[in-house]
């Protein structure tokens, strides 16, 4: 039998096919904002992902419902390790870690191993203001897996990550070694967007162990936030130089 042109597609098919698109699209919109989040279009970007909340987590939800179970998994965790200096900044933990935590339990996350180091770093940092715990499991478990691929990215991002939870968790004396690694690691990449986030949580653990270093840690990690435009680094660095 005939279809009028402009009648619904079958059940099934056409929403399948519309959400998949979906997904698509808005993860790739979550990643260009990635990149650009450490850099003078941090706000235009901001901006953006403010005003496509519902579209991003929609893309989310149906990430974590997908048929392809492989494909939808690594899309969840390829959201969690782009939007996590997003959600962080915009008190949205709880929700973002609802979601990555029970995809990082999958089978299927384990397939690329270097996407689950990354997104586990970012799960940690999520979890560092819900559960301490569960930060310290995943960051330590990123840092297995980095140290295993030997890759500098995976190590700068896990070891600022541990360097983090261990200051908040009370013990700076042990994020200390974590961060000076990333940090020196950060250094000969000259990435100023990989050294930025690594020398804010350092300086925080230097000032409790050696102070003395502090004023030159935190005069350096200025000027590379400066250069590459990150101003809510900025503005932390600054809060934290001017206390």
């Amino acid at each position: 039998s005939s279809r009028r042109i402009g009648s619904p597609s079958p059940v099934g098919r056409r929403p399948t096919n519309l959400s998949q698109a979906h997904r698509r699209y808005f993860l790739s919109v979550a990643e260009a904002a990635k990149a650009e989040f450490v850099g003078r279009e941090q706000v235009r970007w901001i901006r953006r992902l403010h005003a496509e909340q519902g579209n991003i987590w929609r893309a989310i939800d149906h990430a974590v419902a997908a048929a392809d179970v492989s494909e939808g998994t690594e899309h969840v965790l390829r959201f969690g390790a782009a939007l996590v200096r997003y959600w962080v900044d915009n008190s949205q933990r709880e929700r973002a870690l609802g979601v990555i935590a029970p995809a990082l339990e999958r089978p299927e996350a384990s397939a690329d191993l270097s996407l689950r180091s990354t997104a586990l770093a970012s799960a940690a940092m999520i979890a560092r203001g819900v559960d301490m715990e569960l930060a310290l499991r995943l960051g330590k478990e990123a840092m297995e897996i980095a140290d295993q691929l030997g890759e500098d990215r995976l190590l700068i991002h896990a070891g600022t990550v541990l360097c983090c939870i261990l200051y908040f968790a009370g013990t700076p004396n042990r994020g200390l070694a974590y961060g000076e690694a990333a940090v020196e690691r950060a250094r000969r990449t000259g990435d100023d967007g990989l050294l930025g986030p690594s020398l804010v949580f350092l300086v925080m653990c230097v000032d409790q162990v050696q102070p003395d270093r502090t004023e030159a840690l935190t005069a350096e990690a200025i000027a590379c936030v400066e250069r590459s435009g990150d101003q809510s680094l900025a503005g932390a660095l600054y809060n934290n130089a001017g206390v």
